[in-house]
């Protein structure tokens, strides 16, 4: 019993140390560049019809949510866009950034259904455990507590 406590604690605190913030990397210059061609793409194909609506709005939150981890100056993310404004995707463009974001769609499914399946395995571990059951007589009444 002492064991599985001291196993969950641990498993809190590694859980926690891995939600400490850590400083952001700072984009650099080749960075914002790669960015802006990704997202003028994704967004030009989506808009040209040259993409699925559904995959091009997904892959637009994949790189808003990897734009998050970094630190990174608007106006120059703005000017970066800007460069590629005028440009036309083609169609193997469009049709090689679709099967990145479905590849990256898919590991994402494969990593909750890890996740869930550890999840369960965990929970089911913990069900299967023995319980205790402790009774206690107060006068005519009986208390009975189960661990």
């Amino acid at each position: 019993m002492n064991c599985l406590r001291t196993l969950l604690c641990a498993a809190i605190i590694v859980i926690l140390a891995g939600c400490a913030s850590t400083p952001k990397q700072v984009m650099s210059d080749k960075q914002y560049y790669s960015f802006a061609l990704q997202y003028t793409t994704v967004n030009k194909c989506g808009e040209s019809g040259q993409m699925d609506v559904s995959t091009a709005s997904r892959g637009l939150v994949y790189l808003r949510g990897s734009l998050a981890n970094f630190s990174f100056d608007p106006a120059a993310m703005d000017t970066a866009i800007g460069a590629f404004a005028s440009d036309s995707p083609t169609n193997a463009q469009c049709n090689s950034a679709a099967m990145e974001i479905l590849a990256i769609s898919r590991r994402i499914d494969q990593q909750n259904a890890q996740t869930a399946a550890n999840q369960k395995s965990w929970a089911d571990a913990v069900n299967s455990m023995p319980k205790r059951t402790y009774c206690n007589q107060i006068g005519a009444q009986i208390f009975c507590s189960t661990y």
